[in-house]
Protein backbone atom coordinates (compact mmCIF):
# COMPACT_ATOMS: atom_id res chain seq x y z
CA UNK A 1 0.00 0.00 0.00
CA UNK A 2 3.12 2.30 0.78
CA UNK A 3 4.35 1.56 -2.21
CA UNK A 4 0.81 2.42 -3.92
CA UNK A 5 0.36 5.96 -2.68
CA UNK A 6 4.13 6.54 -3.24
CA UNK A 7 3.86 5.68 -6.82
CA UNK A 8 0.49 7.74 -7.26
CA UNK A 9 2.00 10.76 -5.79
CA UNK A 10 5.30 10.62 -7.71
CA UNK A 11 2.31 10.21 -10.74
CA UNK A 12 0.50 13.06 -9.65
CA UNK A 13 3.68 15.47 -9.16
CA UNK A 14 5.14 14.13 -12.90
CA UNK A 15 2.08 15.23 -14.32
CA UNK A 16 1.53 18.64 -13.27
CA UNK A 17 5.32 19.21 -13.56
CA UNK A 18 4.96 18.30 -16.60
CA UNK A 19 1.53 20.52 -17.10
CA UNK A 20 3.64 23.64 -16.04
CA UNK A 21 6.58 23.02 -17.88
CA UNK A 22 4.24 22.53 -20.78
CA UNK A 23 2.87 26.26 -20.20
CA UNK A 24 6.09 27.89 -19.57
CA UNK A 25 7.49 26.43 -22.62
CA UNK A 26 4.61 27.78 -24.55
CA UNK A 27 4.75 31.39 -23.16
CA UNK A 28 8.54 31.47 -24.25
CA UNK A 29 7.78 29.75 -27.93
CA UNK A 30 4.98 32.82 -27.93
CA UNK A 31 7.66 35.21 -26.81
CA UNK A 32 10.20 34.09 -29.22
CA UNK A 33 7.88 33.75 -31.95
CA UNK A 34 6.74 37.57 -31.07
CA UNK A 35 10.60 38.35 -30.87
CA UNK A 36 11.41 36.52 -34.06
CA UNK A 37 9.20 38.67 -35.63
CA UNK A 38 9.77 41.52 -34.93
CA UNK A 39 13.14 40.73 -35.70
CA UNK A 40 12.43 39.30 -39.18
CA UNK A 41 9.54 41.75 -39.87
CA UNK A 42 9.95 45.22 -38.93
CA UNK A 43 13.90 45.57 -38.36
CA UNK A 44 14.22 45.17 -42.30
CA UNK A 45 11.40 46.92 -43.44
CA UNK A 46 12.54 49.72 -41.10
CA UNK A 47 16.07 49.87 -43.23
CA UNK A 48 14.34 49.58 -46.32
CA UNK A 49 12.16 52.63 -45.58
CA UNK A 50 15.53 54.39 -44.43
CA UNK A 51 17.11 53.79 -47.50
CA UNK A 52 14.41 54.43 -49.95
CA UNK A 53 13.88 57.93 -47.76
CA UNK A 54 17.64 57.92 -48.67
CA UNK A 55 17.43 57.24 -52.45
CA UNK A 56 14.34 59.78 -52.86
CA UNK A 57 16.37 62.60 -51.52
CA UNK A 58 19.87 61.72 -52.72
CA UNK A 59 17.51 61.72 -56.27
CA UNK A 60 15.71 64.78 -55.89
CA UNK A 61 19.38 66.49 -54.98
CA UNK A 62 20.53 65.30 -58.13
CA UNK A 63 17.09 66.37 -60.22
CA UNK A 64 17.63 69.72 -58.18
CA UNK A 65 21.55 70.58 -58.90
CA UNK A 66 21.21 70.12 -62.88
CA UNK A 67 21.69 72.83 -64.62
CA UNK A 68 20.16 74.12 -68.23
Amino acid sequence: MEVFTSTSFALILNAVGLLALRAVLSIYLRFLAVGGFLCLGVVPWAFLDRELVRAVKLSEYISRDKRP
